[in-house]
């Protein structure tokens, strides 16, 4: 059974997954000088955040992981 979202992700959600993955940095954290670094990943914290109208990127990762219903023995390092 297919979860949330599953019918929306589809050849440009998955482009986008890709190049990160092939990038290697999975994580806001990276140096300019390193061409993997597409800093996508920050992008999307920032572009959510503002999307959602709060200041701070964490405020919109904490907002996703209500959304997602992460359950009691779930973890989400926010940092």
């Amino acid at each position: 059974m297919a979860g949330p979202g599953a019918y929306v992700f589809g050849d440009e959600e998955r482009r986008e997954v890709e190049d990160v993955l092939r990038g290697g940095h999975l994580s806001r954290y990276g140096s300019g000088d390193d061409p993997g670094f597409t800093q996508k990943v920050h992008t999307l914290e920032r572009e959510f955040a503002a999307h959602c109208g709060v200041a701070h990127e964490e405020s919109a990762l904490l907002t996703i992981q209500g959304c997602v219903s992460c359950g009691a023995k779930s973890q989400v390092d926010s940092r």
